[in-house]
């Protein structure tokens, strides 16, 4: 969302400091700090354009003293969230001296992040797999078992047994898998019974 200048908003210019005293419908009219606030002269004004690129408002700024905060660095095993992602139950938040679990009733669940709006955010990395490359790599794993999952990795139906691997795939109480859709359509299920779980991803963790 493009910001909305009005007289008396901080910003930065071509990294500097400026303050806003003027706003036209295309542009504003900016005023730096020189000589450490003794006042200005006439190198201390600009008038760049709404749209300038290397125009930036400093929405948290209030006074040529004013410091940027330290950036927030996410808890290990997490990344912090980029403007624009979805904001998922499990997100972690920083509350400004703690990264705190996001409460599953939380009304931001499901919103957009927002850098501006939002306080910052993490979400847990997930370890990234890849195919088995043959019957060699897979063969630890020829007695689990496995479940379909779709898109969004929810099961979709029963468990199999595998009863065979070759170069290009697997078989079981169905037809041959190829290693690529083991990995992108079905999970080994970890505990087989009445509440089995799919959890483990049919590949190789890099």
């Amino acid at each position: 969302m493009e910001h909305e200048w009005k007289v008396g908003d901080w910003c930065e210019f071509r990294g500097v400091r400026y303050l806003v005293y003027r706003v036209s419908e295309s542009g504003v009219w900016i005023v730096r700090d020189a000589y450490n606030g003794c006042g200005v002269n006439d190198n201390g004004h600009a008038s760049p354009a709404k749209n300038n690129p290397d125009l930036k408002p400093l929405p948290d700024c209030d006074s040529w003293d004013w410091q940027p905060p330290e950036p927030v660095e996410p808890p290990e095993g997490y990344r912090l969230l980029e403007h624009g992602e979805q904001i998922l139950q499990g997100d972690w938040y920083y509350e400004g001296r703690y990264w705190l679990d996001l409460p599953g009733s939380s009304c931001a669940i499901n919103e957009k992040y927002s850098n501006l709006d939002h306080m910052p955010m993490a979400r847990k990395i997930e370890p990234q797999y890849r195919p088995f490359k043959d019957h060699v790599e897979f063969w630890q794993y020829r007695n689990m078992w496995i479940t379909r999952i779709d898109c969004a990795g929810n099961q979709t139906d029963g468990y199999w047994k595998i009863l065979g691997a070759d170069e290009t795939g697997v078989w079981g109480q169905c037809d041959k898998v190829s290693y690529a859709d083991l990995l992108a359509k079905h999970k080994f299920v970890e505990q087989v019974g009445v509440d089995y779980d799919a959890t483990i991803p049919c590949g190789v963790k890099l």
